[in-house]
């Protein structure tokens, strides 16, 4: 009985790894199209040409329409849907998913939307993960389970954290622990690191060295920062979720995609700092001294261009964004504190905060930002601001993006029905 058990678990493990070969190499893939997209993107904004800036944003915003023409399960993030599929509630095409994704976010990124890559890594990982489970009917008893793995392989594949990985794909889309879980998510979550961050070479998204730690005496500065995040965080589900309502008064889906990339074009003339998901801001902001005043006008810009983006259906994720409003948010925070020297240090505080307070995974959030910094030496501050800002939020009733998101589709399924 014990020789059987053993053999089972060593089955798990040895799918895990077969999937996160899978999702590794699929988000290597995407970060490969997605950096000639944005490399693209940015010489032609570099030459200040407005046909060949018109010209391009058009290519881009017909086929981001086509791709959600042949799948609307390529619309936003993909983690919404993917849980939607866990849950019984959709039911997906893995190819068909995974081509318009790969495709849609690609052309969104390169289009310049306030778009990221974690929400469709996750879902190119799960689809990966489903197509796998695809090849014998043994394998299809655990198809839900695979696409746990895969999910949580997308997200350590694009962000380089595995551990976070394995934390994502247990406390938001499994939403338990189990050993089989553990079993086949931690050996994928390790394997699409290797192969993102080894065998291709990406370097990590985000990356973030703080050079102090919390200043002597500052521990309040903690709490304070903890409550604002969670704070701004409740906020940004709400402007979520009212400018979906606003979106949903307009049926046409050329003319809802039409609205952010008539917004980048603009942007792209008069503050094209704030085009793209962001994360090359983050190295901005440690090697170049920013004044308050251009954060505030960065945060203003970066938050309402996001939610018009993110709101409209277009294909691209939110975590990225999300965890570069949260680092505009520690700078601010930091710079008006009059700690500009701890200035990296905060900007790591408030990404884990923002994170946290939205998507309301306070584990993850720990270990994302202690893999960013690639240091354990933040992790007792960073759980303080976890959970201050996960329990600011929940005193809010502020609901998790991702649930309230989940939420809106399973209307949008009574409707059609």
């Amino acid at each position: 009985m014990r020789n059987k058990s053993k053999e089972f678990q060593h089955i798990f493990a040895l799918e895990g790894i077969a999937i996160g070969i899978l999702s590794g190499l699929a988000v290597a893939l995407f970060r490969f199209m997605v950096s000639h997209a944005e490399s693209i993107h940015n010489t032609i904004i570099n030459s200040r040409i407005p046909l060949h800036i018109f010209a391009f944003l058009i290519a881009a915003y017909i086929a981001i329409c086509l791709c959600l023409k042949i799948d609307i399960n390529c619309s936003g993030s993909g983690i919404p849907r993917v849980k939607g599929e866990l849950s019984g509630l959709l039911h997906t095409t893995w190819y068909k998913a995974f081509a318009t994704m790969l495709t849609g976010s690609t052309c969104s990124i390169g289009a310049g939307l306030s778009m990221g890559q974690v929400g469709p890594s996750v879902q190119l990982g799960a689809m990966a993960a489903k197509g796998f489970s695809m090849l014998s009917d043994k394998l299809k008893k655990h198809t839900r389970l695979f696409m746990c793995a895969g999910a949580g392989a997308g997200f350590a594949a694009i962000l380089n954290a595995p551990l976070a990985g394995f934390a994502f794909s247990s406390e938001e889309m499994h939403k338990k622990f189990s050993s089989e879980l553990l079993l086949t998510s931690l050996p994928a979550c390790i394997c699409a690191d290797f192969i993102t961050s080894r065998l291709a070479g990406f370097a990590p998204l985000f990356a973030i060295t703080p050079e102090s730690t919390l200043p002597k005496g500052g521990w309040y500065l903690l709490i304070v920062l903890g409550i604002l995040t969670g704070i701004s965080g409740a906020l940004y589900n709400l402007s979520i979720k009212a400018l979906q309502g606003c979106y949903k008064q307009i049926k046409n889906t050329w003319l809802k995609i039409a609205i952010p990339v008539v917004l980048a074009a603009i942007l792209a003339f008069v503050y094209p700092v704030a085009l793209g998901g962001g994360n090359t801001l983050i190295d901005d902001f440690m090697n170049a001294d920013w004044t308050i005043q251009a954060l505030v006008i960065l945060l203003a810009v970066k938050y309402i261009f996001t939610i018009v983006c993110f709101s409209s259906g277009a294909p691209g994720g939110l975590v990225g964004p999300v965890l570069v409003i949260g680092a505009i948010i520690g700078c601010l925070f930091a710079g008006i504190a009059g700690y500009d020297i701890s200035m990296n240090y905060f900007m790591l505080l408030g990404m884990a905060g923002y994170f946290t307070a939205i998507i309301r995974t306070p584990f993850t959030g720990i270990l994302l930002a202690a893999e960013l910094s690639g240091s354990l030496a933040y992790v007792p501050s960073i759980t303080v601001i976890c959970l201050l800002s996960h329990c600011t939020a929940e005193l809010l009733k502020s609901k998790p993006i991702f649930d309230q998101l989940l939420e809106s589709i399973k209307k949008s399924v009574k409707m059609e029905s």
